[in-house]
């Protein structure tokens, strides 16, 4: 049977290849090392999760990516790679979108209260 894509799909499958192939290709070990940190950051339903604030996990990614050019779907894509082949976790696209989710809204909400300050 075969399985309709729709053009999101196909996106989505091109940045994800993209990933891949930047993670089989790059000078590994500090990037491999510094998307793996952010296990804590992008999946809300690990151990890694619950040991930091989400300030912390703010500070860590706005760190990797004013420092050392990343950006979260390239860390968060790297980790999931990582961590699923080598590691054996079972990280979900999805785990990505919940642990982005939140960040976004605690953001947003503390930008809001910023602006109510005043």
């Amino acid at each position: 049977m075969a399985q309709n894509l729709t053009v999101a799909d196909g996106m989505r499958e091109i940045e994800l290849l993209k990933e891949r192939k930047h993670w089989k290709d790059a000078k590994k070990s500090e990037m491999l090392f510094d998307s793996w940190q952010t296990r804590g950051c992008f999946q809300s339903n690990c151990a890694e999760w619950k040991q930091t604030t989400i300030e912390e996990k703010v500070d860590l990614l706005s760190d990797l990516i004013n420092q050392k050019d990343y950006d979260t779907l390239q860390l968060s894509l790297t980790m999931m790679e990582y961590g699923n082949s080598k590691f054996n976790k079972n990280i979900k696209e999805k785990d990505l979108i919940i642990g982005m989710s939140k960040i976004i809204d605690f953001l947003i909400k503390k930008e809001h209260n910023k602006g109510s300050e005043k």
